[in-house]
This record gives C-alpha cells, sequence and structure tokens, in this order.
C-alpha cells in the first residue's frame, strides 16, 4: 500500500514538473516569438520609410522640372528674343500639369522689370505682380507656401538667372491639394503614410486633405525640436497617429530639396501584426499543451491526434485557396508596376527626340510647329492620366497612336509610312490594355532601320478579335539590346484578364504583332 502510494505520489510530481516545465517552455516561446516578430516589423517599417521616402523626393524633385528646363534654355540659348520664345514654349508643356494653378517668365534689366508673360487668361494685380518677380538675386530658386481666399494651398517656385546683365525668372505655382491626389495614383499599394512640411511647419502634403496647409507642430505630434537634424539623418519615434488614430511608428528626416528646407515624415502602424502575433501565441501553447498530454496518454489520444491532422490538413487547404488569390492580385500588382516602368521610360526619352523636332521645325514650318506643340500636349496628358483598370477603348487608343505617328512622321518625315486599316467595324467596341498599340509600334521604330532609302512601313489593322500591328522586317545590324519592359506587360495583363499570350510571327517580309481583344 505505502509503496502504492509511493509510486503515485512520483507519477503526481513527474506529471506536475512536466506541465510547470511546458508552462515555462511555452512562456519562454511566446516571448521569443514576440521579440522576434517586433524585429521583423521595424524592418519592414523601416524598408519602407526608405522606399517612400525616396518615391517621395523623386516626385517633389519631378515637380520641378521647369526650374531646371528654364536653367538650360537660359544659359544655351543667345538672345532676350530666343530667350523668351523658348521660355514660351515651356510654359505651354508645363500646362499639361493637372497641378498647375498658373505660370510666368519674364525679364528683369538693372533691377526693373521689363517684360513679364503670364499664360491666356490670367491677370494680377502690381501688388502680386512684384511677388510674382520675387527677388533679383542670381541663378536662385525661391519657393514657398500659401493660402488663397479660396483656400487653395499653392506651392509657389521662382527661379531666378543672370546672364549679359539680364536677369530672366520663371516661376509657378501648384495647388498642393491636387499633388496630394497624384500622389495617391503612385503610391496605392504602400502599408504606411507620409506628409511633408516646410520650415515654418506648413503642411504641403498628407493624404488627409482638410491638413494641408496647416501647422503640422499644432495639427499632429512633430515638434519643432524634432527638425534639428543633420541631412541624412533622421528621428525615430513612436507617435499616436492624427490620421489613424493609433500608435505609429514615425520616422523623421530632412527632404533635400532646391529652394528651401523640406521635411517628410513616414508613419508605419506598429500594430500591423498585433493579431498575427496573438494567433501564433495561442497556436504555439496549443501545440505546448498538446504535446504535453499526448507524451502522457499517447493511447488514449490517438484519436485526438488524427483530428489534429484533419484539422491541419483543412489549414493548408485553405492556404493553398490564399495563395492562388495571392497570385492573382501579384500578378495585377506586377502588370502594374511594369506599366509604370513602361511610362517612365516612355516620357523622357520619347520627349527628349520631340523636342529636338520642334527645336528644328520652330525655323522652318512655325504652323507645323504649333500643331506639333499641341499634339505631343495631348499625348502626354494621356500618358499621365491612365485610364481606371488600365484598359483603354479601341477609339482612344488609335487616336492616342495617330497622335504619337504624327510625331515620329515629323521627324522623320518620308522614311516613315503608316495607315490604320478597320476591316470589322465591331472590335471598335471593344478593349486592349492602356498603351499596347504604342509599346509595338515603338518597338518597330526602335528595332528596325528607318532611313529615306529604306522607308519603315507601320499598319494597324483593326479585326473582330484582335488588332494586328506590321512592319516592313528590316533589322537594324547588330540589333539593339533590350529589357522587353513592354512586352512583358502586355503578356502579364492579357494573363490577368485570362488571355492567351501576343502573338508574334513573320509573314513575307512583315513583321506582325497580334494583340486579341478584350471585352467589359
Amino acid at each position: 500500500m505505502l509503496k502504492h502510494f509511493t509510486a503515485r505520489k512520483r507519477y503526481v510530481a513527474f506529471i506536475f514538473v512536466i506541465i510547470i516545465t511546458s508552462i515555462i517552455a511555452t512562456f519562454i516561446l511566446n516571448s521569443l516569438i514576440s521579440d522576434e516578430i517586433d524585429e521583423v516589423r521595424n524592418d519592414i517599417a523601416q524598408r519602407s520609410f526608405y522606399k517612400k521616402r525616396e518615391g517621395i523626393k523623386n516626385e517633389f524633385k519631378a515637380l520641378q522640372w521647369p526650374l531646371r528646363s528654364a536653367q538650360d534654355i537660359i544659359r544655351d540659348v543667345s538672345g532676350p528674343t530666343a530667350v523668351l520664345h523658348n521660355l514660351s514654349i515651356l510654359s505651354s508643356l508645363q500646362r499639361s500639369d493637372s497641378s498647375l494653378v498658373k505660370n510666368w517668365f519674364g525679364l528683369i534689366k538693372n533691377d526693373s522689370l521689363v517684360h513679364i508673360e503670364l499664360q491666356d487668361g490670367v491677370t494680377v494685380s502690381p501688388e502680386e505682380t512684384g511677388k510674382l518677380v520675387g527677388s533679383h538675386q542670381s541663378d536662385t530658386i525661391q519657393a514657398y507656401v500659401f493660402q488663397t481666399p479660396e483656400h487653395r494651398v499653392i506651392w509657389r517656385q521662382i527661379r531666378h538667372y543672370s546672364k549679359d546683365q539680364l536677369t530672366y525668372f520663371y516661376g509657378y505655382d501648384l495647388d498642393l491639394k491636387v499633388v496630394q491626389k497624384l500622389f495617391w495614383n503612385t503610391d496605392v499599394y504602400s502599408q504606411s503614410y507620409a506628409y511633408v512640411f516646410d520650415e515654418k511647419g506648413t503642411c504641403m502634403l498628407h493624404p488627409n486633405l482638410d491638413l494641408i496647409g496647416t501647422n503640422v507642430y499644432q495639427s499632429t505630434q512633430t515638434l519643432s525640436g524634432d527638425t534639428l537634424l543633420n541631412l541624412g539623418d533622421y528621428n525615430k519615434k513612436i507617435a499616436q497617429s492624427e490620421y489613424l488614430n493609433l500608435d505609429v511608428i514615425n520616422y523623421l528626416q530632412p527632404l533635400n530639396l532646391p529652394g528651401g528646407n523640406y521635411y517628410v515624415s513616414i508613419n508605419f502602424p506598429k500594430s500591423i501584426n498585433e493579431q498575427d502575433i496573438d494567433l501564433i501565441k495561442k497556436y504555439s501553447l496549443i501545440i505546448y499543451i498538446l504535446s504535453t498530454v499526448l507524451v502522457l496518454f499517447v493511447f488514449y489520444y490517438f484519436t485526438r491526434a488524427l483530428n489534429i491532422d484533419f484539422k491541419e490538413r483543412e489549414k493548408l487547404r485553405q492556404e493553398k485557396d490564399r495563395l492562388v488569390l495571392e497570385k492573382e492580385t501579384i500578378q495585377k500588382e506586377s502588370a502594374l508596376l511594369q506599366l509604370q516602368q513602361l511610362k517612365e521610360r516612355v516620357n523622357p526619352h520619347f520627349l527628349f527626340n520631340s523636342l529636338n523636332s520642334l527645336y528644328t521645325l520652330i525655323d522652318l514650318d512655325s504652323n507645323l510647329s504649333k500643331k506639333f506643340t499641341i499634339e505631343l500636349s495631348k499625348l502626354y496628358r494621356y500618358l499621365i492620366q491612365s485610364p481606371q483598370g488600365d484598359l483603354s477603348g479601341i477609339r482612344v487608343e488609335l487616336d492616342f497612336i495617330e497622335k504619337y505617328l504624327f510625331l515620329q512622321k515629323t521627324r522623320f518625315r518620308d522614311a516613315l509610312h503608316f495607315e490604320i486599316t478597320i476591316e470589322d467595324t465591331s472590335g471598335l467596341n471593344k478593349k486592349i490594355p492602356y498603351l499596347s498599340l504604342q509599346t509595338v509600334v515603338e518597338n518597330a521604330i526602335k528595332h528596325n532601320r528607318v532611313s529615306v532609302h529604306e522607308p519603315l512601313y507601320i499598319g494597324v489593322v483593326i479585326n473582330g478579335n484582335y488588332i494586328d500591328v506590321k512592319n516592313t522586317f528590316q533589322l537594324k545590324e547588330g540589333g539593339i539590346k533590350s529589357e522587353n519592359f513592354g512586352l512583358k506587360y502586355l503578356n502579364r495583363i492579357y494573363r490577368y484578364y485570362g488571355k492567351e499570350d501576343i502573338s508574334l510571327f513573320q509573314q513575307d517580309n512583315m513583321f506582325i504583332c497580334r494583340l486579341p481583344l478584350l471585352t467589359d
């Protein structure tokens, strides 16, 4: 009896030790999991900070491209008349920017205003004229933020440049609330949000449009002392978000831009993975409890093990379904990213060639140069304002490619021939991926010889189910190395909409690219 009691006591003690050990091990494991996930979360937040900071910096520099272009014109063009003429062309090109309120340029001689020119329909008072001219310091950029009586928040920028005892200036006003909406279109996948402000604390960019133009030192938890940073340094702290109403990891860093001192604050939700952490802790606790019970009562809980196995299989099935959905989402996001890369590659290169052609036309044919400028402006407006869903109607794409080929025809003249043929009008009511025709036509011009002796023919044929883009097959010697961003984008977007890839084939002396048509 005593022996049986002692054995039972040892058995109870053994069970007690195992349970306590299991509880301690579970506690330690949960702590390790929490620490590891906190570290991962901080790493994600920091990488998001770097990525978003560079994106915002590049977008703001892109908003200042007219200042750089104006400097190049003033520096490279001789004579006040020619300089002002070229600044007028630059002013017209900038008007395709939807955030532009007004722009102006002019000439100062001996500290007196000689000439100022504003866009059509804009008038200002003498007092406002003085503000538009700004200071006369050579090669300087002035930039500041103010509010209009109509409650618009304006970012004004003026650049002065002295040459031949004359001072030229170029300036423009941007509506910061419109700029914020443009930022939304380029940052739709980020898990963080950012706001930008100047050295006075005036908010220039914020996802809450009502906060743009307010003082961030009053509307947020940012303090004026937080901005005492060297270029390249940043502050990091946990703060209460004025936008999300929850704790965020806040990064603050100077934004190196010409014309003033600016700062960017990027905020990453601190609790973004807390539900996952709690779920992992719960599963780890269940696993340890089950493991302890299985070690002690393996025979009694055999059926429980089978039940757990079934649950795991169900979990794997759900995970598989989730991954399939995730794959489709990633495929769409990848196509959109390649579209953005495609647009970024089209814009500078094509603009450079077009401006060269325009420069040549100005003296040769003024009427053609005016038409060229208008068509170029319409073309870039279409590039900037991409359609919803990244699908365009056939009629819209045809109108765009006609403008595009008109500009290319102006450049290559008799070396380039093109025509559009409609074999089946039902195809005009369907859609194709955005910039499809431009991508294929650009590839044809890029990879084939174009000269008066060997003219390049490009034909667009609309059928009821597809569009054929064909060109004379006369490859350049040596070929041109290409990363095929455009074709990769087209293949991915067609796969996303459940269509076969585009077809590329040669027929006689023609190279043909066949694009399937899509419906809503």
